[in-house]
């Protein structure tokens, strides 16, 4: 692709960005600042250790992980005004043990008021992980996570954790399993006009999941594909997750996602442009039935 096609693409990408700002779109109160390749793969991410953005999904990965950056990511949600920001940073220890080190700010109701009822309230998260390579092939990994969220009326903190194991028998497959939502969550609701926090016990889930890489080379592959099922404990069914992901030039990477839960069914896309220097992704989940996300991540190669 020549040089001016991409700067043309770049500025494309940024033109989007900025209208989702002028929008000023909400965040979804249960999630983190995930990134844009994994949300634009459906969430199926929980095997692959493409980069830190990994933390959140398997830390345990990231002991395979094929790109160290660091990343900024932005989230926005279109059902109440919100953002959410974040930055995720790799550090590696030594062979076959990795950290990882995550903060973000979300917040809603501060660039423009909310439909009613009104949620006004910002929160912080900080997350720590740690990766070790037990075997070549086989990792464990954990990550530790604290919030707090303050209102116009009142603050509280928690704190959770998630343990994952990771598999990659060759350089084309690798498989992953996660328990997630170990510990405390903030809830929010609105009371005479007020925003209220209240700690809440979160429901674990287990998560499972494969991907795999055509061709074999790990640099090179045109195609991944990744598959992933997640089960939360006290909920009936299961959620289905899955990821296409294709290179169609060096620099330029297509995405697409579908995930299936019970009676809700909705698709993911997103588009990449990776250099040596800096990647950009974007994806958007335009579905009806669930809220608009709309996601842009930059990673600045170290």
């Amino acid at each position: 692709m020549k040089t001016k096609n991409i700067k043309y693409l770049f500025l494309f990408l940024f033109a989007i960005y900025a209208s989702a700002n002028a929008q000023a779109n909400y965040f979804n109160k249960t999630s983190t600042v995930l990134g844009a390749r994994s949300a634009a793969l459906a969430e199926a991410f929980v095997s692959d250790a493409f980069d830190v953005n990994g933390m959140y999904w398997n830390m345990a990965g990231l002991t395979k992980m094929r790109n160290y950056s660091i990343l900024l990511n932005n989230m926005q949600e279109k059902s109440i005004n919100g953002m959410s920001h974040g930055i995720a940073i790799p550090i590696r220890l030594k062979a076959g043990e990795v950290m990882a080190i995550g903060l973000s700010l979300i917040h809603t109701g501060y660039i423009r008021k909310n439909s009613p009822p009104e949620f006004k309230l910002w929160q912080l998260c900080y997350d720590v992980g740690y990766a070790r390579e037990i075997l070549h092939s086989f990792s464990i990994g954990t990550l530790v996570g604290v919030r707090f969220a303050k209102s116009d009326v009142s603050q509280l903190w928690s704190v959770r954790t998630s343990v994952s194991a990771n598999y990659s028998p060759a350089e084309n497959i690798s498989y992953g399993l996660v328990l997630n939502s170990i510990g405390n969550g903030i809830d929010y609701s609105i009371d005479k006009g007020t925003t209220q926090l209240n700690r809440i016990t979160l429901a674990h889930s287990l998560q499972a999941g494969i991907t795999m890489k055509f061709p074999s080379d790990m640099k090179n592959h045109l195609f991944s594909f990744a598959l992933a099922n997640e089960k939360i404990f006290g909920k009936a069914g299961l959620r289905y997750k899955g990821g296409l992901e294709m290179n169609v030039t060096n620099i330029l990477v297509l995405r697409g996602g579908y995930i299936v839960e019970n009676n809700l069914r909705f698709a993911t896309f997103g588009v990449g442009i990776q250099t040596k220097i800096i990647s950009i992704d974007y994806s958007i989940s335009p579905q009806k039935v669930t809220n608009q996300e709309m996601y842009l991540s930059i990673a600045l190669n170290l």
